[in-house]
């Protein structure tokens, strides 16, 4: 399968998750044994391993972080690039809260693909000031 429509199909049942909770729906893009990485220091850092692992951790991380917000917003920053059954991309994610200012997170998405057309391995690598960014502002607007 091509990586960046595997890519798209994953990320628009995603967004459809963000707004049912039905996560079930990403069950079929994940091979049982993924792995979802994510560079930084713990809590925002880690590895998370096994297809229910990572899918427990996404819903985590939506119900933790991304649902406190009023808004969020992610976007690519620039073209797919491609290797094989492998893709990148950088992005940025912009989320609101009344009476705060907007927080900025970016890094670089990297989807590796099995050979079913399954990611096998999701990582984010974070931009390197991410965490001295992120929990500052939680400690101030959201607790």
């Amino acid at each position: 399968m091509d990586p960046i429509a595997a890519f798209a199909a994953y990320a628009a049942d995603f967004e459809r998750c963000v707004a049912d909770d039905e996560w079930s729906r990403l069950e079929r893009h994940f091979a049982e044994d993924a792995v979802y990485r994510v560079t930084g220091q713990p809590p925002l850092g880690g590895t998370w391993s096994g297809r229910d692992g990572v899918l427990e951790h996404l819903r985590e991380v939506l119900d933790d972080f991304d649902r406190r917000f009023d808004s969020r917003r992610v976007e690519p920053l620039g073209d797919f690039r491609v290797e094989g059954a492998a893709l990148e991309l950088d992005w940025r994610g912009i989320y609101t809260l009344e009476g705060a200012p907007d927080l900025e997170i970016r890094g670089t998405e990297r989807v590796e693909l099995d050979a079913d057309g399954r990611i096998r391995l999701l990582e984010d690598r974070m931009a390197p000031e991410t965490d001295d960014v992120v929990l500052p502002y939680v400690a101030r607007y959201l607790t």
